[in-house]
C-alpha cells in the first residue's frame, strides 16, 4: 500500500504493509505506528484512493495495492499562511473539475466566493455544499455580457474583486485532418478568448483599486504541442493563454496586480473520464509520477499564487504536471 503526504512525517517512510481494509483502520494503524499523524488523520480529512477523492473517507474501502494519498491541506480550516478569509474571489468553470476543487479549498480558507460555469444546475449543486458566503452567476465565457454579469453580482453582493480564477475552459480531441474550422472556433472562443475578455473585466475592476490577484489556467500541452488526448487546436489555445498571461503581467508591472499561470499535467477531472483504462495507463506511463494529478493538488497551487504567500511571484507559468515538463 503506497501512502503519499506523509514521508516528511514519517521520516521517510511512504510504503506500508498493514491489513487495513478501510481508511478508518488505516488511520488507526498509522497513528499506533507513527503518533506524530494523529493530528493529520482527524475525521473529515480529505483523501484520494487511486485517484479519486473523498471528503469523508472514513468507510472507504481500500486494497492491498490501494495507492492512498492523504491531503491535510484540503482538510478544513482557514490557514494563517494563506490568509485568504474574506477576500473576494471570481472562480470560473466551477461546478466540475479543477474549478470544483479551487472553489471548494477557497471556501475552505474563508474566501467569499463568486462562483460561474455554464452549467448552471451543477453550479448550484456545487454551491450548495459549500460554507461561507457563495454566490452563484451562470455564464458562457463566450458572451461578454454574461462574464460582465458575473462581476456584476461580485461588485453588488461583495462592494470589490480581489481575486480571480479562469478555469472555463473546453477539450478538443479531434485528429489533425478531421479538425474543422467550427471545431477551431469553438475551442478557441471558450479558452482562449474567454479566458482574455474574462481577465480584461476583473481589471476594469482592480485597476481602479491598484489591488488583485489573478490565476489563469493553461495546460503542459502548451509546451507539447498535445500530443497525449488533446490535440492541436487545444494545445494551441493554451499556448495562447500562457502567452496572454505573461503580456498581462508585462503591462500590470507597478500597478499592483499580479498574474499567474498555473499549467496542470494530466489530471482526474470530467475532461479525462472518457478514457479507456489503457488510455490512462498510457498517459499515467508519460508523467515521471506515475499517475494522474488531483484536483485538489492543482487547487493547492492556485491558491498560494492568490495569496500574499506568493508575493513575490509574478508573470509566471507554473507546471503542476507530475514533472513533465521538468528542465
Amino acid at each position: 500500500m503506497l501512502i503519499g503526504n506523509l514521508a516528511q512525517i514519517t521520516g521517510g517512510v511512504a510504503e506500508f504493509d498493514l491489513p487495513a481494509t478501510s481508511v478508518k483502520q488505516l488511520f488507526q494503524q498509522l497513528a499506533e505506528l507513527h503518533p506524530a499523524l494523529g493530528p493529520h488523520l482527524a475525521e473529515g480529512v480529505a483523501v484520494a484512493i487511486d485517484g479519486q477523492i473523498y471528503q469523508d473517507a472514513l468507510l472507504e474501502p481500500i486494497g492491498p495495492d490501494s495507492e492512498v494519498f492523504i491531503l491535510p491541506q484540503i482538510a478544513g480550516g482557514s490557514s494563517d499562511f494563506l490568509n485568504l478569509r474574506d477576500h473576494v474571489i471570481v472562480v470560473t468553470g466551477a461546478a466540475s473539475g479543477m474549478g470544483e476543487a479551487i472553489a471548494r479549498a477557497a471556501s475552505r480558507e474563508g474566501a467569499r466566493l463568486v462562483l460561474s460555469d455554464v452549467d448552471a444546475a451543477r453550479l448550484q449543486a456545487t454551491a450548495a455544499e459549500l460554507s461561507g458566503a457563495v454566490r452563484c452567476q451562470p455564464a458562457d465565457v463566450v458572451s461578454i455580457p454574461e462574464i460582465e454579469a458575473v462581476f456584476e453580482v461580485a461588485e453588488r453582493e461583495f462592494g470589490r474583486i480581489d481575486g480571480l480564477v479562469t478555469c472555463a475552459g473546453i477539450i478538443t480531441t479531434l485528429p489533425m485532418l478531421d479538425v474543422t474550422p467550427e471545431e477551431w472556433d469553438r475551442v478557441f472562443a471558450v479558452n482562449a478568448r474567454g479566458t482574455f475578455f474574462t481577465v480584461q473585466a476583473a481589471l476594469r475592476r482592480m485597476l481602479p483599486r491598484k489591488q488583485g490577484r489573478i490565476v489563469t489556467i493553461g495546460s503542459d500541452s502548451y509546451k507539447l504541442g498535445g500530443g497525449r488526448i488533446a490535440n492541436i487546436p487545444y494545445a494551441a489555445t493554451k499556448g495562447a493563454v500562457v502567452t496572454m498571461s505573461k503580456g498581462f503581467a508585462r503591462a500590470l508591472a507597478g500597478t499592483g496586480i499580479r498574474i499567474n499561470c498555473v499549467n496542470p499535467g494530466p489530471c482526474d477531472t470530467p475532461m479525462h473520464a472518457p478514457l479507456t483504462a489503457e488510455q490512462r495507463a498510457m498517459v499515467a506511463g508519460r508523467v515521471p509520477l506515475g499517475r494522474f494529478g488531483l484536483p485538489a493538488e492543482i487547487a493547492s497551487a492556485v491558491l498560494f499564487l492568490l495569496s500574499d504567500a506568493a508575493s513575490f511571484v509574478y508573470g509566471e507559468s507554473v507546471n503542476v504536471d507530475g514533472g513533465v515538463l521538468m528542465e
